[in-house]
């Protein structure tokens, strides 16, 4: 929401003058602009990064449990509670990409699907965009993940109090505490209705 006055112009907005990539690969591309700030000032090295979007699940089963998947990742170098989850492939859509994420990592289905929304994951360095959403009415259709992450993590089941104590107080992944809490929030607004 605006803190400006109704008629009063809006910020300037920034101005790509130019860019260049300076690094690819298959999910990632570094790019440099120069870029014209809103007061008139040029910054030429402004670092930018297209990664391929991502998804992330918060899954429900029928008793009111919610998955987490209990794991190390490389870049916080802990043990962390995080929500199903990948990359979006190329040519798929958030939504198929989230059914096989599901599939891959649980060997689950589900049928129901509520969108939490998207968000971009650094509103100055882009980085990419994360599609959120809550899943429930799981079926198992295979006894294990068919393709596990690679750091084979735990699957846990936890209440709705631990899981909101997960996204408030572990020291994890931004996207994925507003996953957790877009998910508990949105079963609040299920239930007054």
């Amino acid at each position: 929401m605006s803190n400006k006055k109704p008629g009063s112009m809006l910020p300037r907005e920034f101005k790509t003058l130019a860019k260049e990539s300076v690094y690819r690969s298959a999910r990632v591309e570094l790019q440099h602009h120069k870029v014209e700030l809103p007061d008139g000032n040029i910054v030429d090295d402004w670092a930018y990064v297209l990664a391929s979007d991502a998804v992330l699940l918060v899954c429900q089963r029928n008793d009111g449990k919610f998955l987490v998947l209990r794991h190390h990742k490389y870049a916080i170098s802990d043990c962390v509670h995080g929500p199903v989850g990948g990359a979006v492939d190329r040519d798929e859509s958030p939504i198929d990409a989230a059914k096989r994420e599901l599939l891959e990592e649980t060997g689950m289905q589900a049928a129901w699907w509520r969108c939490l929304g998207e968000s971009v994951l650094d509103p100055n360095r882009y980085v990419g965009r994360v599609h959120c959403y809550l899943v429930r009415e799981l079926t198992r259709v295979h006894d294990q993940p068919l393709a596990p992450d690679c750091e084979n993590p735990d699957l846990v089941w936890v209440t709705e109090q631990e899981l909101r104590e997960i996204a408030i107080k572990e020291s994890s992944v931004a996207s994925w505490k507003l996953a957790f809490l877009l998910a508990i929030e949105s079963l609040r607004d299920t239930e007054s209705v």
